[in-house]
């Protein structure tokens, strides 16, 4: 049994690994091994381990990012703004257990998280894309949902784009990389 299996026969929900998003995602990390390519930061492996991470700090947090997730579940774009989002929580876990900040609030309704320091000052996290829907009528707040409208990989000529990777100036560490969800080719 490879480290992904544990993690996968372990996990808190099984029924969100059945979901198209992750069963895309665990097809491309056992494809990527078997052909020799180095795994980028987020892959099938590091997926699970945020979700992990996530829900062991606080049950009701991991199952929400798995429950948006079962939600829409074969909705690439949805799924990877909500993996997103998972990415930017779990990075806040460790300086909330080093008591480097206060709290970590995961509020919907809001925004994507709210982080408050020790000073007690929030910070209010969104993914960029995100669009609010608004009553002309009564100017109440409706629904909200990502906007892809723009979305490079709707784009016909992208079609043969496996991914795209890329990194902050100079930084090479820390590599990030975006499945294609229309990929076409081989």
């Amino acid at each position: 049994m490879d480290r992904v299996e544990s993690l996968e026969q372990s996990f808190f929900d099984k029924e969100v690994l059945s979901t198209e998003y992750l069963l895309r995602y665990r097809r491309a990390y056992y494809r990527h091994l078997q052909d020799g390519w180095q795994l980028a930061f987020k892959n099938y492996e590091s997926i699970l381990d945020c979700l992990a991470s996530i829900y062991e700090n606080d049950n009701q947090y991991g199952k929400s990012y798995c429950f948006r997730i079962k939600r829409e579940p074969g909705n690439m774009r949805s799924c990877e703004a909500i993996m997103s989002e998972a990415f930017v929580h779990s990075y806040y876990i460790p300086l909330k257990n080093e008591e480097l900040i206060k709290s970590i609030e995961l509020i919907e309704e809001e925004c994507d998280l709210i982080i408050e320091d020790v000073l007690g000052d929030k910070r209010f996290y969104e993914s960029q894309g995100y669009s609010v829907k608004v009553n002309l009528k009564t100017g109440e707040l409706g629904s909200g949902d990502y906007d892809w409208s723009n979305n490079l990989f709707d784009d016909k000529n992208t079609k043969y784009i496996y991914a795209i990777e890329w990194f902050d100036k100079s930084d090479y560490s820390q590599r990030r990389i975006l499945i294609n969800w229309n990929y076409k080719g081989e």
